[in-house]
């Protein structure tokens, strides 16, 4: 009886022992438990796209915007085949609505650069159809009296065009599409043609579009007054003016070095026609004849040197 009651006295001062010593069980806090790693997946054969991966189909592209834009290239403005249009604002509006047809049309990121290079050759060609007297330049059989800084802007801007189909297909083939010579109208032909004969080194169509044809409009009256006859003293003089500015703007201007000669000769020309003009107007007929000469020489010779350069643009002479 006297160790039953000593060893409960014992357990009573254990409890009491183990209560002061613990904290209390609202106080303790279970571990929380790890979420292992996810299990690696498993790898397929199937790769899967970003989201941003769009399929590039080169091929198909150019198939829907030939079908789109190729209304564009039928009047042959760019080479130049566009002078039996009859009502010139609607074929302008038209040509606006072709462009703005275009520029809607879905195309994939690959191809970003060729749509950028469509839509500048598109802005290019329209930009010369709004360039003063683009309607008379455009349906001109002659350049004869047309105003040369506008014909120098016309053919400025479709030379850009040019350019830049140019460059629409070099894009094209660099996606692994081969536009064929007769697409958009025999256009793609006409590119590459101009490609042949302007290189980085070499801008030689363009100089001759820009700088000798819009000066063979500006000759054209003066030089039919040397051999008519008949003498327009107040326009003549105008147009002395107007040579002299001309040559001193070409003189200034940059051009290609493989068109100095050409340039030379334009030069020379000019010189020419102004002594022979002023010999005109003088009644100085020895002055007149000599110049008429040197005129005529070094224009045949300018217009012998851009002949192949220019011959797919079908100028009007």
């Amino acid at each position: 009886m006297l160790f039953a009651v000593i060893a409960l006295v014992v357990v009573v001062v254990l409890d009491v022992i183990m209560a002061a010593l613990l904290p209390p069980l609202s106080t303790l806090r279970l571990p929380t438990a790890t979420v292992g790693p996810s299990p690696t997946p498993r790898p397929t054969n199937t790769p899967v796209p970003t989201p941003t991966e769009v399929p590039c189909d080169g091929p198909q592209w150019w198939e829907s915007v030939g079908a789109t834009v190729a209304p564009f290239f039928q009047s042959n403005l760019l080479t130049g085949g566009a002078r039996s249009v009859t009502n010139f604002d609607e074929f302008r509006s038209a040509q606006q609505g072709i462009r703005d047809a275009a520029a809607a049309l879905p195309y994939p990121p690959c191809l970003a650069g060729a749509h950028d290079d469509l839509l500048d050759t598109l802005n290019a060609l329209l930009l010369a159809l709004n360039v003063p007297n683009a309607q008379q330049i455009v349906a001109a059989a002659s350049l004869y009296g047309l105003p040369y800084d506008n014909v120098r802007h016309y053919y400025a801007a479709i030379s850009d065009g040019y350019e830049n189909l140019r460059d629409l297909i070099a894009g094209l083939e660099a996606q692994g599409v081969t536009p064929q010579d007769s697409d958009l109208g025999g256009s793609i032909g006409a590119a590459r043609q101009f490609a042949r004969f302007n290189t980085l080194d070499c801008q030689a169509t363009r100089w001759a579009a820009t700088e000798a044809v819009s000066w063979f409009a500006l000759v054209s009256t003066a030089g039919d007054s040397l051999t008519s006859g008949e003498v327009d003293r107040n326009q003549l003089g105008r147009v002395v003016i107007q040579l002299q500015n001309n040559g001193l703007r070409i003189e200034g201007a940059p051009f290609p070095n493989c068109m100095a000669p050409a340039r030379a000769d334009l030069l020379e020309a000019n010189d020419g026609l102004v002594a022979a003009i002023q010999g005109l107007l003088s009644g100085d007929s020895a002055a007149l004849q000599q110049n008429a000469a040197a005129y005529a020489q070094a224009r045949g010779r300018l217009e012998a040197a851009i002949r192949s350069y220019i011959a797919f643009m079908n100028i009007p002479s």
